[in-house]
């Protein structure tokens, strides 16, 4: 199995096209370090719609801080919830996980700590129940300021459908996790200046905003065009995520009618 090897040029180049499609939002995770650490796992294998309106009904319900969340009864927690995906899991999930870091940092700030090294704080994440590697860089980069890459099943799906890149495009889909990482990473850092002049977020590092972005515009892409079954590759792409306000108004009444990678892209038929 070869390892494809894109060029950083080109993936800036997918990049620009993604944003000049679907906009920038500095709080395209939005919330505070508590919200997204909570967020980061309500979403596991769930819909994002379902787990935001989630974290709203714990804060409607005076479950709001880690204390609270520590100290919560769990079949409470787990109906608040509901309907998560796993809820009775997560809800005992997030109350031994507010308990550890309450116990040892006293918040989430502090346990995700720009002044903390990074492979550190992920090594101590990982070593939590219920927290892999994408749950992990997510809690690190967004709830934190730390220069990681979220790998997920939408920027898997993307390149194996884009191509271009030489090797096997099914690599994309069976590559370890920190494989795929380390190419996105150095990628983007090789780039790092146009990326830059693009207006980043001037609230973190210019790198883990860099890093932030190139993740949110592929799942943009992967929850309104490349969709794991009948893609949008030469139509008006699906609504965004209910109650969510940056991808709201995304692909919506005529506001689009292709994929912005559609010309590049050899599933979608553009390339050749």
């Amino acid at each position: 199995m070869s390892t494809p090897t894109p060029e950083p040029q080109r993936l800036f180049d997918l990049y620009r096209r993604l944003r000049d499609h679907f906009g920038y939002a500095p709080d395209w995770w939005p919330g505070s370090p508590f919200d997204i650490f909570v967020t980061a796992v309500l979403v596991q294998q769930c819909d994002w719609a379902t787990a935001w309106e989630a974290l709203g009904r714990l804060h409607e319900s005076g479950l709001s801080s880690l204390d609270d969340l520590a100290a919560a009864d769990e079949d409470t927690l787990a109906d608040t919830i509901r309907p998560v995906a796993f809820h009775a899991t997560k809800a005992e999930r997030l109350r031994s996980l507010c308990r550890y870091v309450v116990r040892r940092h006293g918040s989430v700030a502090n346990l995700l700590a720009r002044n903390r090294e990074t492979p550190v704080v992920r090594g101590e994440l990982l070593s939590l129940p219920g927290i892999g590697e994408e749950t992990a860089d997510a809690m690190l980069s967004f709830a934190g300021q730390h220069p990681r890459f979220v790998v997920d099943a939408y920027a898997r799906r993307a390149f194996m459908r884009i191509g271009g890149f030489g090797g096997d495009r099914d690599w994309w889909f069976r590559a370890p996790y920190h494989e795929l990482h380390d190419l996105f990473y150095d990628a983007i850092r090789a780039e790092l200046p146009r990326y830059g002049r693009c207006g980043l977020n001037s609230q973190a590092p210019g790198f883990t905003a860099a890093l932030r972005d190139v993740h949110a515009q592929l799942t943009e892409l992967g929850k309104h065009h490349c969709l794991k079954s009948a893609p949008r590759c030469r139509g008006q792409g699906v609504a965004g995520w209910k109650g969510y306000f940056h991808c709201v108004d995304h692909c919506r009444d005529g506001a689009c009618t292709e994929c912005p990678l559609w010309e590049v892209c050899e599933t979608g038929g553009g390339a050749a």
